[in-house]
């Protein structure tokens, strides 16, 4: 749902002037995707509302060079995103050590932490993204609740170009909080921090930094986070 108005003035260079209001609910955000709904990043059904404007010398360029805030709330969902296999990613194939995992703290706290990252159902979202001048996409503000893991992330997007800001360079930088029985894993691999927030999440010392794309975000970097302290923890 939403309204629009479109001005227009001849003494003017950037002839056109747009300014739009928009809201929308129970969206699956696969629609964005060129890719099926089962390989996007997160599913479930999302509310939304913003509020752009901008100008230009045509009505297209108006559009292409709006400025504005979209907020976006979800419930009951699922973050796929994490792309996490307890065997084939361990990196521990090649030091034979999987069926010693057992006897190794480490392996054994990184083979129980790892499914919590999996599919990892959330109750709560919340993402607020702007537009400046520079056309680069922010995200001042990103949080998602789970039952045991929390996420506040923040970064950008560099999309200079609307249509294709689903393939376009990510940059998000998270902090994470654990709660419930994951916090034992994670304290044997040191990952966490002595910092508690009111939800009763523990705060992990290191953040995670998040690149690829929205449509394909490469998280790699947790994985390595946990393998490294999972080696530590021998």
């Amino acid at each position: 749902d939403g309204s629009a108005v479109v001005r227009y003035s001849d003494l003017q260079r950037m002839s056109y002037a747009l300014q739009t209001d928009l809201s929308f609910s129970n969206v699956d955000p696969a629609v964005f995707s060129s890719k099926p709904s089962a390989s996007f990043p997160v599913q479930g059904l999302f509310d939304g509302s913003g509020a752009f404007a901008g100008r230009g010398a045509t009505l297209q360029e108006a559009l292409e060079e709006f400025e504005g805030e979209l907020t976006i709330t979800g419930r009951e969902g699922v973050l796929t995103a994490f792309e996490l296999d307890g065997r084939s990613q361990l990196g521990l194939l090649g030091a034979g050590l999987l069926g010693q995992h057992l006897n190794r703290p480490g392996i054994t706290a990184l083979a129980e932490a790892v499914p919590y990252f999996k599919n990892m159902p959330f109750s709560d979202f919340d993402l607020r993204m702007s537009r400046g001048a520079d056309k680069r996409i922010t995200v001042p503000e990103m949080t998602l609740v789970g039952d045991s893991l929390l996420i506040n992330g923040s970064g950008f997007i560099a999309a200079t170009n609307l249509s294709e800001i689903m393939e376009q360079p990510l940059a998000l930088t998270l902090d994470l909080g654990a709660k419930g029985i994951l916090i034992e894993y994670l304290e044997t691999l040191q990952l966490l921090g002595s910092d508690i927030d009111e939800d009763g999440f523990r705060r992990w010392n290191q953040a995670i930094e998040i690149s690829g794309t929205l449509d394909k975000p490469d998280t790699s970097a947790l994985m390595k986070i946990l393998n490294d302290a999972a080696r530590g923890a021998w």
